[in-house]
């Protein structure tokens, strides 16, 4: 039965790939069998069961319905997974639900922000990514998590470009505020922010620029 289930996952996916069958798949009903089957303690199965939510989510008619689904919660325990594939396609659909701010406040309720800014010091550069771009935009909700600035200091000494320029992205907005400024200056973040304007890329160089002319703004 478990094999079964695998292939039917691994078919389900592939089938959510293309826009028409992202969107019938949920129309059809397909959502809340997803959520069962990431509740299975095979982790092949949760890995493909997430793996198809995640290609679901990358469709915005379909962002709020997985949002109120109740797929959030299952998405957060599975972010905790020991199993990196599980891991990785979980902070995958986590990241694809942040894109309007109904599935933001959403994803504060599931308690996804602790869990997201935590894993900003897993070893392992997808699931960095993934986390670092989810909280982007979350400003006012991270304001009580600790270790964050520290994290995003340390992730723009990345060897991986994307990383580095997400890591500076993320403390430029958070800059917009002088409580998080203070701390950026604390914790050590300008002299990497001055290191990252000698990238050869462009885009790490405007979010250094762009992180650096907050800080100009607040006195």
């Amino acid at each position: 039965m478990i094999q079964k289930f695998k292939e039917l996952l691994l078919l389900l996916g592939n089938l959510a790939v293309t826009v028409p069958n992202k969107l019938l798949i949920v129309q059809l009903g397909g959502l809340e069998p997803l959520i069962q089957l990431m509740k299975s303690s095979n982790v092949e199965v949760q890995c493909n069961a997430v793996g198809c939510i995640t290609n679901l989510a990358t469709h915005n008619e379909n962002k709020g319905k997985i949002a109120r689904s109740g797929a959030l919660v299952e998405l957060v325990k599975l972010a905790k997974s020991k199993d990196i594939r599980v891991q990785r396609n979980a902070t995958g659909a986590l990241l694809n639900m942040t894109h309007t701010e109904d599935n933001r406040h959403q994803l504060v309720n599931a308690g996804a922000i602790p869990l997201l800014v935590s894993l900003l010091n897993s070893n392992d550069k997808d699931v960095q990514y993934y986390c670092i771009t989810a909280i982007t935009d979350n400003r006012v909700k991270l304001a009580n998590e600790s270790k964050l600035i520290q994290y995003l200091i340390h992730l723009m000494n990345s060897q991986i470009p994307k990383i580095q320029c997400q890591a500076a992205l993320a403390l430029r907005n958070l800059a917009s505020d002088e409580k998080f400024q203070i701390e950026i200056v604390e914790c050590g973040g300008l002299p990497p922010l001055l290191e990252l304007l000698k990238s050869n890329t462009q885009q790490i160089i405007l979010a250094a620029v762009a992180c650096i002319r907050n800080f100009l703004f607040i006195v």
